[in-house]
């Protein structure tokens, strides 16, 4: 099972294993894009309102605008959304219980020894307890609220959601600014890849958290699935845009992970809701305890500014465009004025930096890294996003964005385009 994003970014490597795969087929998404100008509404709650996209497209994405306390966005979310959440989530549990027996599964060394001494519950619940201090307060509220509004038990919900603490994961990413844009404001976009169980596919869900008097944050939008409330790729009401990338292939720079930390699907939240600036993202990430190996990219639509963090348990080091670890001749460096800050699918991955390098090549130096040139050629081409992809273009503050079909991966389906504001009004 793998999550895969991509970042534009460059760092110095040490002998170590590398990626073993690369890219399939080339070939362009020449789909349509869709403009979702207003949303149909389902069905509501007292904290929540279900919208679908009406007759705009075929696609499976939902959209669900929560406010309220965490609980109360909780119970709306599992009493709109009850049907999917009741179906999906037991499944996904016994699908991810089958998935670590089989022989070529990607699991490390010391997954493999919890599962061997605890059993696949056991293990889940061993890594809950670790992180149990570190998790914030409002995602324990959420699941619990889902819980009573869907009827799911809650330590199944629990469960899936430290499963990912388990597992390896891969993406893609890119952050461009000044030169390398067309206006200089900054585009960013972020590529899930994730062998995730099929019923994972029939249910994306985009959630917006609304800010109320009674709850006050930041409102972001969270590009996740049914009864999911972890983040993976999301944006804030200031503009601020954060995906990360799993990092298996890495070298002893990241030092040894620790399973005692917050999760890395719950520390983006604490961007979101109270960040402003990179700065002020960069500092929330290094003054957490963390957990697994990552590449994490944040971006601020409201000035260009970009960083890629390299993440581990050790230490989180920010670094700029032209300065991107990992430092290699295959991982090509943008530095300014046309700063672009990137990776794909992992952080030792030549076989696909050199596809998605090549693809930057083409458009940096003519200052054309689009959010339509990602999403027609280079995602596509270097075969990143399987499950989701999502694209900034700060310039006209619009999100595009692209969900797995039953059969199809996410790079190579029509997208939908959506004006950001619409989410957070």
């Amino acid at each position: 099972m793998r999550l895969c994003c991509v970042f534009l970014v460059l760092a110095v490597v040490c002998q170590a294993d590398e990626c073993n795969w690369s890219p399939r087929h080339h070939k362009p998404n020449l789909n349509a894009v869709t403009d979702i100008s207003s949303l149909t509404l389902e069905k509501q709650t007292a904290h929540g309102q279900l919208f679908s996209l009406g007759s705009h497209t075929a696609a499976p994405l939902k959209v669900l605008k929560l406010k309220g306390s965490w609980f109360e966005m909780g119970v709306a979310h599992g009493t709109l959304l009850k049907d999917e959440i009741t179906t999906m989530i037991p499944q996904v549990y016994e699908d991810f219980k089958e998935a670590v027996k089989q022989p070529g599964f990607d699991l490390t060394k010391s997954t493999k020894a919890l599962l061997k001494k605890y059993g696949f519950a056991g293990a889940l619940d061993y890594v809950a307890n670790l992180t149990a201090k570190y998790t914030p307060p409002s995602i324990l509220q959420e699941l619990k609220g889902i819980s009573h509004g869907s009827g799911v038990d809650y330590l199944t919900l629990l469960r899936v959601h430290t499963f990912p603490e388990l597992i390896q994961a891969y993406c893609s990413q890119i952050l461009a600014s000044g030169g390398a844009t067309p206006t200089g404001h900054l585009v960013q976009a972020r590529a899930l890849d994730w062998e995730m169980p099929p019923a994972m596919r029939k249910v994306p869900l985009l959630v917006v958290y609304q800010s109320s008097t009674s709850n006050t944050f930041h409102s972001f939008v969270n590009l996740a699935w049914s009864g999911f409330v972890g983040t993976l790729t999301g944006i804030n009401s200031h503009k601020i845009m954060f995906g990360d990338i799993g990092a298996e292939y890495v070298d002893a720079s990241f030092g040894p992970m620790k399973r005692e930390g917050t999760p890395f699907l719950y520390l983006p939240r604490e961007v979101l809701t109270k960040d402003t600036s990179v700065d002020e993202a960069t500092n929330t990430i290094q003054t957490a305890q963390r957990t697994v190996n990552l590449l994490v990219g944040i971006g601020d639509g409201k000035t260009g500014d970009t960083v890629g963090i390299k993440y581990s348990s050790d230490h989180a080091v920010p670094m700029k465009g032209g300065h991107v670890e990992p430092i290699a001749p295959w991982h090509k460096q943008f530095p300014e004025p046309s700063p672009v800050v990137w990776w794909c699918m992992d952080y030792l991955c030549p076989t696909f930096d050199k596809v998605l390098g090549g693809e930057l090549e083409k458009y940096v130096p003519h200052h054309n890294v689009t959010a339509e040139n990602i999403l027609r050629h280079m995602f596509p081409t270097a075969n990143t996003g399987n499950l989701h992809v999502m694209i900034y273009e700060a310039a006209r503050d619009y999100i595009y964005i692209s969900v797995a079909g039953a059969k199809s991966d996410a790079y190579a389906e029509p997208y939908m385009k959506f004006h950001l504001p619409i989410f957070f009004h």
